[in-house]
């Protein structure tokens, strides 16, 4: 009886765990709603999501009049271009454990966590080197207007100047459409792409391009991917489905640097501070003619090359009544070396790059290039990265059930070479490994050769059971001491 009990039960729990994994798509679903329902309850259907931040300005005021701006944006987005990459095939069996795993440790400036991710790459990948290959062949031309490292300075540009990527795809075929097979790769301008929501329960519809002089167009949802920095604003308009532009932090700082940029210009001009002349006495007097000939006289003598040219005769006394401060009383220099700090600081690049003569005297000038690689290239590359796997490399393990890989090759780039010199070092005393792996991890191919996979041990290090006085004394006499021993 028992036995029988203890059956049912069994049986009766199977059960209920069956229909719990049939109904858990439906209890996921409802959850969501009820996240929508309290974040997107203000959203209707077929409505464009206002961004009330307008990033038009970060563009214009920004990127294209502030030269700290550009020289930040420009510097990582071309450096984001020039990082190498790679296509692989993912081997059977692989989790996304390991992936994450792969992808840390080949961030790593440690040695052995290169190694380990070198070793992970040769276990989970299969690079593809075919050049027929349609996902390299899509890289390689993303579209007739582009190739690779413009499409991907434009990716990286637009996502630092408004912190929005969107990447739009197109095929040959509605089919091809339909499973997200992509013959054509496009950069939309981030800061004229609007959100068209579906709703409440569906936030993101499609896309449009806001755009003066031209006819707006649904863009389906499926042929574009959007990656986004964080943003807080969650308001009733649904502005965190945006991202959030880091020139919003120091928006104040640019317009004010520019400000100051346009001040110097003015003063510059004008050969110091404004000001005006006037007779000087209550019984001097200039008429209108008088006036209009000191005026001249006075443009003559500041566009004069000569000393005599800046000497001009007077009917009378006259004055110089100053309007306004000097560029120097108002340190404008100092306030527009504090907003380049602000601005450098906010896209984590080092000042050095700023070309000031301060920065140039930092101690850590040879640390600036690997902390820009670090610090800013790394992140956005990471980004880009992932997006690229969603977008494009995804929909063929559904479509071909061939999964891919695209990943970065960071060890490219010239200034990360101090971090293989630890490598190698940390290599040569790292007898544990066999020189196939060294060659694997200083970047060259294995040499088909059995004894390069071998462990070779130093013949100086003996196990200590083997460390008895017969081992001791042969040892001592091939050193040409066995009388110290006798």
């Amino acid at each position: 009886m028992g036995i029988l009990t203890k059956w049912f039960e069994k049986d009766i729990q199977m059960q209920a765990n069956q229909q719990l994994q049939q109904m858990m798509p439906v209890i996921q679903q409802q959850m969501a709603n009820l996240y929508n329902q309290n974040v997107y309850q203000w959203i209707g259907k077929d409505q464009m999501i206002i961004d009330f931040e307008d990033k038009e300005k970060f563009v214009e005021n920004g990127f294209q009049q502030n030269a700290d701006v550009y020289t930040c944006i420009d510097l990582i987005s071309k450096k984001v271009a020039e990082c190498s990459y790679t296509l692989m095939e993912v081997k059977e069996g692989v989790t996304k454990k390991d992936l994450k795993t792969y992808e840390n440790m080949s961030f790593s400036d440690d040695p052995s966590a290169r190694l380990k991710a070198i070793q992970l790459k040769e276990r989970l990948f299969e690079e593809v080197e075919d050049p027929k290959n349609p996902i390299l062949r899509l890289l390689e031309q993303p579209n007739p207007m582009q190739n690779y490292e413009e499409w991907i300075t434009d990716l990286a540009g637009f996502f630092l100047c408004t912190g929005d990527g969107y990447m739009m795809g197109n095929s040959t075929s509605p089919e091809l459409i339909e499973k997200r097979i992509w013959t054509q790769m496009y950069v939309l301008p981030s800061q004229f792409t609007i959100i068209i929501s579906g709703g409440m329960f569906q936030p993101v519809q499609g896309y449009k391009l806001s755009m003066t002089y031209i006819t707006e167009t649904e863009i389906p949802v499926n042929q574009v991917h959007h990656f986004k920095s964080f943003n807080p604003d969650f308001t009733v308009t649904g502005a965190s489905l945006y991202g959030q532009s880091p020139l919003k932090a120091i928006y104040r700082n640019v317009l004010k640097q520019n400000e100051g940029q346009d001040e110097l210009l003015k003063t510059i001009k004008n050969g110091g501070a404004m000001g005006f002349i006037s007779p000087d006495g209550d019984t001097a007097q200039l008429t209108k003619d008088q006036l209009g000939l000191l005026s001249q006289k006075m443009k003559e003598a500041k566009a004069g090359d000569s000393i005599m040219d800046r000497i001009f005769p007077s009917t009378g006394p006259l004055k110089w009544t100053q309007i306004g401060l000097p560029s120097t009383d108002l340190q404008l220099i100092e306030s527009l070396n504090l907003d380049t700090k602000k601005i450098f600081s906010a896209f984590h690049v080092p000042m050095i790059y700023s070309g000031s003569e301060e920065a140039s005297n930092m101690s850590n000038v040879s640390s600036a290039p690997k902390q820009l690689i670090y610090n800013a290239v790394g992140p956005l590359s990471r980004k880009i990265r992932d997006a690229i796997n969603k977008f494009v490399c995804e929909p063929y393990a559904k479509a071909e059930g061939k999964k891919y890989y695209f990943d970065f090759d960071f060890g490219s780039f010239p200034e990360m070479q101090d971090d293989m010199v630890k490598l190698s070092e940390w290599l040569d005393k790292s007898w544990e490994i066999t020189p196939n792996e060294k060659r694997l991890a200083k970047g060259y191919d294995k040499i088909d050769d059995g004894i390069m996979d071998k462990v070779y041990a130093p013949s100086s290090v003996v196990p200590l059971d083997d460390l008895t006085i017969d081992s001791a004394y042969n040892s001592a006499s091939i050193n040409g001491q066995r009388d110290k021993i006798s």
